[in-house]
């Protein structure tokens, strides 16, 4: 089996499992806690979810599209390592606004260690679509390309 065969099977197992734990997690979380504790459970995911995507930037999608054009493992190595370089920035200002309005994110979620949860929410979060996009990019479908040079 090709390396681009167990890429693609890593995404689709990685894409299936996501979304079977988060169907069992709001099961249990139903049944376990209640009506109020679902609300704090969606709630906080949606602080995660929203925060997230000022830790990003549109740098998932630049690096499908980097990850497709690399031609050797070195080049998509260090694409790689220069996105997670550059998610630092953002992900360490939006982790630092949510850790120093903390008591405010308590009081809105109804979590007592929401902040410093949603930092490590909103790590995970980014982290595992910065892989995503990767293993996207990098079993993406080539496009043959064609020279724009023109015979005399």
């Amino acid at each position: 089996m090709g390396s681009v065969d167990r890429a693609s099977l890593a995404l689709f197992g990685s894409r299936i499992l996501s979304q079977l734990l988060g169907f069992v997690s709001v099961i249990y979380f139903a049944q376990q806690i209640g009506a109020e504790g679902l609300g704090v459970y969606f709630t906080f995911v949606t602080v995660v979810s929203v925060t997230g995507v000022f830790s990003k930037f549109g740098l998932p999608g630049a690096v499908v599209k980097r990850m497709n054009q690399a031609t050797n493992a070195h080049d998509r190595g260090k694409y790689l390592s220069g996105s997670f370089v550059l998610l630092t920035v953002p992900f360490v200002i939006t982790g630092g606004l949510l850790l120093l309005f903390g008591p405010h994110l308590t009081d809105y979620v109804g979590l007592a260690a929401a902040a410093p949860l949603a930092v490590a929410g909103v790590a995970m979060a980014v982290s595992s679509n910065l892989l995503s996009s990767a293993l996207r990019g990098k079993t993406a479908w080539r496009r043959p390309r064609f020279s724009n040079s023109s015979t005399k």
